[in-house]
């Protein structure tokens, strides 16, 4: 069994961290998931494809085992996979690259199916904003700017039609789906305030990524909203 910790990167910060070694901060990824306290962030073997996608960082960098006795870390178990965050700095000595392979594929339909969920939650949000029940529509703001960032880095080409249409989280009264015409409506159409450019960061996300999936023209009442709180 691998017992060994990895962290992916980007080839830029390979050449960083090969000097100065793996330094806890606050990156742009942590700042768009409202993170407070600087961290390292390690995953296991079996995490490594999921990681790769979420952060678009394709370099692999292994530690040794005994940074799971060694260093204090936490742990996050996100079903699929996980994540570790250590709060010290990891010297260049203990940092390797490797060249290994993750599959992909599997990952990312998962990835793409997980985050159908989040897709959900954001339209909650806003249904909740939009009737005045959002008390820090900041934070809704960045929640949105996160959902549309991931969004941006999962390809829905791979998944089945099927199974897209049948857990697609926002779905018309009538039990159909809603077009882009409506997310349109809903996104784009609305007066200026605090979520306008995350609404529209959204879209643009949700139009890549669903385009094949939904129709373009309304199939009910324009300007209502199919989701039930």
């Amino acid at each position: 069994m691998d017992m060994h910790l990895y962290h992916v990167t980007t080839p830029e910060h390979w050449e960083q961290i090969r000097i100065q070694g793996l330094i806890p901060q606050i990156g742009d990824n942590a700042k768009l998931c409202d993170e407070d306290a600087p961290f390292v962030y390690l995953c296991d073997r079996d995490s490594l494809a999921y990681w790769q996608i979420l952060l678009q960082a394709p370099v692999i960098l292994q530690l040794p085992e005994t940074v799971l006795t060694e260093y204090p870390l936490c742990y996050n178990d996100y079903s699929n996979y996980i994540e570790y965050r250590c709060e010290k700095p990891i010297p260049p000595d203990q940092i390797q690259r490797v060249y290994l392979r993750p599959k992909q594929t599997a990952a990312m339909r998962q990835l793409c199916q997980n985050y159908l969920t989040e897709i959900d939650e954001a339209f909650r949000g806003l249904k909740k904003y939009d009737r005045g029940w959002e008390a820090d529509p900041k934070s809704l703001a960045l929640y949105l700017e996160s959902v549309a960032n991931i969004l941006s880095r999962l390809d829905y080409t791979v998944c089945n039609p099927e199974t897209i249409k049948d857990n697609f989280p926002i779905i018309a009264p009538d039990g159909s789906l809603p077009s882009l015409k409506w997310f349109q409506d809903t996104l784009l159409r609305h007066p200026e305030d605090v979520l306008t450019e995350a609404r529209k960061t959204l879209y643009t996300q949700l139009e890549r990524c669903f385009a094949q999936f939904l129709g373009k023209e309304e199939t009910y009442e324009t300007g209502t909203h199919p989701l039930t709180c």
